[in-house]
């Protein structure tokens, strides 16, 4: 369990912390895969899409990789705020993060970061058409024939952290709030 009724919100903030650090080492951990929701000021909804935790840094910023040209960094562009959902069937719990993204585009970051991609993973980044755009068929997907790409990286920087743990008789729940990476994170009970 990630929160216990016995457990102070230092235990559990730092129960947090090593999910995360172990979805980051780990590829089959179960928190490795999350939704990221973005918003789209041009339709004026939300948008959310699944993206993978590449790493977790000790600022506890949550990385993750995209194609430069997609709509998840023109919306972050206009609108940093994002909102992270992790879900762990196993143990049964959620976590579910506000938080400021940074994109990270042909700097020192993503290009350091490119360069542990693996090969076959990098053809993703260097399509020639921006994903999302129409083709009539699967095979139409043309790559660049140079070292062209698009490779680019999210930080996703928390400044809230609400965990759920569901339990078949109470379930249990902490909100967790900073104002900034430097700040130690305050926690209270919330009703689940």
């Amino acid at each position: 369990m990630i929160i216990n009724t016995d457990f102070s919100p230092d235990e559990i903030i730092n129960n947090i912390n090593q999910a995360f650090r172990n979805a980051a080492a780990d590829t089959s951990h179960n928190l490795r895969f999350f939704s990221v929701a973005t918003y789209d000021n041009g339709n004026n909804t939300p948008q959310s899409r699944m993206v993978v935790l590449r790493k977790f840094l000790p600022d506890w910023a949550l990385r993750f990789y995209t194609d430069y040209r997609s709509s998840k960094v023109a919306d972050i562009k206009n609108h940093p705020s994002v909102s992270l959902l992790f879900w762990n069937p196993e143990e049964r719990y959620q976590i579910r993060v506000q938080a400021s993204a940074t994109v990270h585009y042909q700097n020192e970051i993503s290009e350091s970061e490119w360069q542990h991609v693996d090969d076959a993973a990098k053809k993703a980044y260097t399509t020639i058409l921006a994903p999302g755009s129409g083709i009539s068929q699967p095979n139409e997907v043309r790559r660049q024939k140079d070292n062209t790409h698009h490779f680019c990286v999210i930080d996703a920087l928390p400044f809230q952290i609400k965990v759920l743990q569901l339990n078949r008789e109470d379930h249990l729940a902490m909100s967790f709030i900073r104002e900034s990476a430097a700040e130690k994170w305050n926690g209270s009970w919330i009703l689940p």
